[in-house]
């Protein structure tokens, strides 16, 4: 899998500089607009994980409950809720992330909703608050290499 990404995003950087080098037609903006966005979101910052059994994470907020989390980045988490609780795309929500030991408090944007299983886009943290998730990530990277 990270063979392709690697090669995915490299053969998407190459056709972005092949469209700046183009003639511009009225196709190029569109085109590298487009090549633009999916080489930012296939960045490394934004890859997801699912939290390992030993390095559990929860999501507590008042409105959704206390819910382990089933994918989780510098940038988003998913949850899955019980299906009386499902908030709406977009609705802004806060509460405090558990991160197999130290805790953070978030707040975020619900970014979409698909059946029960809610995706939030974090609001940026202060610096203290993204050292302890990137401490996490961290950790997490070294038992999958370990394992």
């Amino acid at each position: 899998m990270r063979a392709n990404l690697i090669r995915t995003q490299k053969q998407m950087k190459a056709l972005r500089e092949f469209v700046l080098e183009a003639e511009e037609t009225p196709l190029s903006a569109r085109v590298h607009d487009a090549l633009e966005e999916l080489i930012d979101n296939n960045r490394r910052i934004n890859y997801r994980i699912a939290p390992p059994a030993p390095l559990p994470v929860r999501m507590r907020e008042d409105a959704l409950g206390d819910l382990p989390v089933e994918e989780m980045s510098r940038t988003h988490f998913s949850v899955v809720v019980d299906s009386d609780r499902v908030p709406t795309d977009g609705a802004r929500i806060s509460g405090i992330l558990a991160l197999a030991g130290p805790e953070i408090p978030f707040s975020g944007k619900v970014l979409r909703v698909d059946d029960q299983r809610v995706t939030v886009a974090l609001d940026p943290l202060i610096d203290e608050y993204a050292d302890r998730l990137e401490g996490y990530l961290s950790r997490v990277q070294m038992v999958d290499f370990v394992v």
